[in-house]
């Protein structure tokens, strides 16, 4: 059986004979519009665009511009500085920051080791209690615990006040400051 050697152009020729033909364009009908297709802006076109909005960027967004000094910056009253909102716990080598109200206890030989000098490398909390292990021990409150609205128990008080290491609030693993509970407010009594 002999092979057409046109084989491979049969289904080329049974669409362009369906009318299936492409159409080709040339640049003068691409830039009047036929076909839908738009021409690439050129980098003059983007220049030209840009120098005439770039005035405009206010205007554009629906702003109006700041005048220079009629803004007043506001002065923020409280300690600015993390290292005056924080107590800095030294171990001679390394140090670290917790907030301050975290450090619930402190036994009198650890005393140089609370709110001391800084020296040697700061570490993070996880890494800086991983190696004082020693003398570091931290304690699960809660978020009300931290701020006051239920007290911590008297029993873990008591426990942890004859561990005779330095003892760090925490909530989910980080260091928190902890407010003293607020004192029960009695009812007014009301006289008959």
């Amino acid at each position: 059986m002999t092979s057409f050697p046109g084989r491979r152009l049969l289904p080329l020729v049974a669409v362009l004979s369906c009318g299936g033909g492409i159409a080709f364009l040339g640049a003068g009908e691409a830039q009047k519009g036929r076909a839908g297709v738009k021409l690439r802006p050129t980098h003059a076109d983007l220049a030209a665009k840009r120098e005439k909005t770039a005035g405009n960027a206010y205007k554009n967004a629906g702003l109006e511009p700041i005048a220079p000094g009629t803004v007043k910056r506001r002065e923020n009253t409280k300690e600015k500085s993390l290292l005056l909102r924080s107590t800095v716990l030294s171990s001679g080598t390394n140090w670290t920051i917790v907030p301050k109200g975290a450090v619930v206890h402190v036994p009198p030989g650890y005393k140089a080791r609370v709110g001391g000098m800084r020296t040697g490398k700061l570490l993070d909390w996880a890494t800086f209690h991983q190696r004082n292990r020693g003398w570091l021990y931290p304690i699960d409150v809660s978020i009300d615990q931290a701020r006051g609205e239920t007290a911590i128990p008297e029993e873990t008080v008591d426990a942890y006040q004859r561990l005779g290491r330095v003892v760090v609030a925490t909530c989910r693993g980080g260091p928190i400051s902890v407010r003293k509970p607020k004192p029960a407010e009695s009812a007014p009594v009301s006289t008959p």
